[in-house]
């Protein structure tokens, strides 16, 4: 379960993987799975913080650039439950993580969640946003959303 993790969410800390998994799962059973795995593994450093990646997907990470994509992301959505916490702010995880267990649908910029969005009576989405977002890249996707459409730009 843990290379499956690694392969969609990596790089990631133990303690991510055992969020995702079990929302804190014992230490000592989440070790044994890393051990069990760990030649498979290479650890890095993102942000300044270690982390672990599938050793086959290195080449693939370091050609991959940042973006500065908007997305927006429905309810539930496994990169919201996936995602290392601090891709979310802190002081505004609440709204993010809900009462109840409870997930927003999230507005994401740049792969980090920058807001959360609704739909109101009338069916418009509404945003509410915990820093700036590009208005014309948050009008293109509120328009994607709107129309069903699958595709990105």
């Amino acid at each position: 379960m843990l290379r499956a993790y690694l392969a969609a969410h990596g790089p990631a800390t133990l303690a991510d993987f055992g969020q995702w998994l079990f929302r804190g799962a014992s230490t000592r059973l989440l070790k044994g799975w890393l051990a069990a795995v760990r030649d498979e593994l290479t650890e890095v450093t993102v942000d300044g913080a270690p982390a672990y990646a599938r050793t086959a997907d290195l080449d693939q990470l370091r050609e991959t650039r940042p973006s500065g994509a908007v997305r927006l992301l429905p309810a539930f959505d496994q990169y919201v439950l996936a995602a290392n916490r601090s891709l979310i702010p802190a002081e505004h995880r609440g709204k993010v993580s809900r009462t109840a267990g409870w997930i927003s649908p999230v507005v994401l910029l740049g792969g980090r969640v920058a807001g959360v969005w609704t739909v109101t009576g009338t069916g418009e989405i509404s945003v509410d946003p915990f820093e700036p977002i590009p208005p014309r890249a948050l009008a293109a996707e509120v328009a994607r959303v709107q129309s069903g459409r699958t595709d990105h730009p």
